[in-house]
């Protein structure tokens, strides 16, 4: 992102179809910028880690391939990364667990997709009997938390499911 937050770029896949190019020229161009800004956190479909990213839904139905895979623990960072992508028309996805079993429901063909992976973080606070949970969790992790403290939570009933998605009405589970 430029040091300035409201200078913009021009929008890449404009740019690109001026030029006769399409989207996945832009899409690529904005990977390798990710890349080279953000590379602790984007893998290009090279990156050994690349494959197991992009088909770590639960169901086939939903593997895709996605043009890179980026993942932070930083919540400005994704802000950055997805108000980037929006002033670039470039199409991404967002994956909280990954359980969604419709097709590009949390995936992506010729597009970003962002792993919420690394929003993980969990905080008991026992005097208010209040649990901060992380998007990128699944159940299993946050369960397995709050087993130390013997309290639990309503959340997920398959283990496997992420936080994020169900809550948002990703799945009825």
């Amino acid at each position: 992102m430029p040091a300035n937050r409201d200078q913009q770029p021009p929008k890449m896949a404009s740019l690109f179809a001026a030029a006769g190019f399409g989207l996945l020229q832009a899409t690529q161009h904005l990977c390798l910028h990710f890349n080279k800004e953000y590379p602790s956190i984007t893998l290009l479909q090279s990156a050994p880690e690349y494959h197991v990213l992009s088909t770590e839904n639960r169901s086939e139905t939903a593997w895709a391939t996605p043009t890179c895979i980026v993942s932070s623990a930083d919540t400005s960072v994704l802000q950055d990364i997805v108000r980037l992508l929006t002033s670039q028309d470039v199409p991404f996805a967002v994956r909280s667990g990954g359980h969604m079993p419709s097709p590009l429901g949390a995936n992506i063909n010729t597009g970003v997709l962002i792993s919420l992976s690394g929003l993980d973080g969990t905080t008991y606070h026992p005097e208010q009997g209040v649990v901060e949970v992380g998007t990128g969790l699944k159940w299993r992790d946050v369960y397995a938390y709050l087993d130390e403290y013997n309290v639990t939570v309503v959340g997920g009933r398959v283990l496997d499911v992420g936080v994020g998605g169900l809550i948002l009405g990703g799945e009825s589970n």
